[in-house]
């Protein structure tokens, strides 16, 4: 009794009509790179037809793409023989927005098919910026959760560098009443109208302003407050540079730059529990990386140990 529920078997125009409607981007390729499939998915994210790119070199199709890294992964699928996957692939898009691509490059082993490598991939430019959205935002919240610390932090050097501003306001006073004194006392020495009197009074006057004091306090003040404004400079920048956005491409840092700002802003998670060394090698190179990325392992890695000593 026949099968009342057989099918037709699929044609080569079927099979090549559901390969080409796939969700998927897709491109096969000869063995020369030369572009021999280029389906409804690729014509969309690309914005070209088919028609306008069969035959040519990948590299050639009119699409302003990083081609290099491209074939880097194919020259890798041929060798292993294997899918190789790559994602962060740059290309512009329409209108020449930057855009990011995922792709994975399938060799193919029958010597005799026109395709020797299929790309499928997908364009992950919105998933990209959904990433750096929500790590931005696990930044900020790593941040509004350190705010107390970092407070306490700027609130210590700020109430020494105005206790140190009051002080020297009190001593320009004076200071400037001691000056007054020796002029009032040198146009009297002009005249010839100095008098014991007056000398006494300038006497007087000189040591209650304590000079000695003021001339062993004053340079140290300044060296307390200079040390102050720099301690909160330093916090202000760390937290600028590490609440900034991080970059879409890898940028050179200095690694011990990096580690000392993350240090600085976590210092009140750690110093009350632990005391923290360094031990930095000053020949380190400069090293191309995702700077935000890195900020945050660091501080999470400071943080979390903190949390451990002080729980233990």
């Amino acid at each position: 009794m026949g099968n009342l529920f057989s099918l037709p078997k699929p044609t080569y125009e079927d099979i090549e009509y559901l390969i080409s409607s796939l969700p998927t981007l897709l491109i096969g390729l000869s063995d020369q790179n030369e572009i021999v499939f280029w389906n409804q998915m690729a014509e969309k994210v690309f914005k070209t037809n088919s028609a306008d790119v069969i035959g040519l070199p990948l590299n050639q199709c009119g699409v302003a793409c990083d081609w290099d890294k491209v074939f880097s992964g194919i020259s890798q699928s041929r060798i292993k023989r294997q899918p190789i996957r790559i994602d962060d692939i740059g290309f512009l898009r329409p209108g020449d927005q930057q855009g990011y691509l995922g792709i994975t490059i399938q060799p193919f082993g029958d010597h005799d098919s026109i395709w020797d490598i299929a790309i499928l991939g997908a364009d992950i430019t919105d998933r990209k910026k959904l990433e750096a959205q929500l790590q931005q935002s696990q930044k900020m919240e790593a941040i509004g959760q350190l705010a107390t610390g970092i407070a306490h932090e700027i609130n210590t050097p700020t109430q020494f560098v105005g206790d140190n501003t009051r002080f020297f306001q009190d001593a320009f006073n004076d200071l400037i009443d001691i000056i007054k004194i020796y002029q009032e006392l040198l146009e009297n020495a002009k005249t010839g109208s100095l008098t014991d009197e007056l000398m006494d009074t300038a006497e007087e006057n000189i040591e209650e302003c304590d000079l000695d004091y003021l001339a062993e306090e004053i340079p140290v003040a300044i060296q307390h407050t200079l040390k102050g404004v720099g301690r909160i400079a330093k916090i202000v920048q760390a937290m600028k540079i590490f609440a900034h956005p991080g970059g879409e491409e890898k940028e050179p840092a200095d690694i011990n730059n990096e580690i000392e700002k993350t240090i600085t802003i976590s210092r009140n998670e750690w110093k009350y529990v632990a005391e923290l060394k360094t031990d930095f090698d000053a020949s380190l190179s400069i090293v191309p990386c995702f700077q935000a990325e890195l900020n945050q392992v660091i501080l999470n890695l400071i943080v979390n140990a903190a949390h451990a000593i002080a729980e233990a």
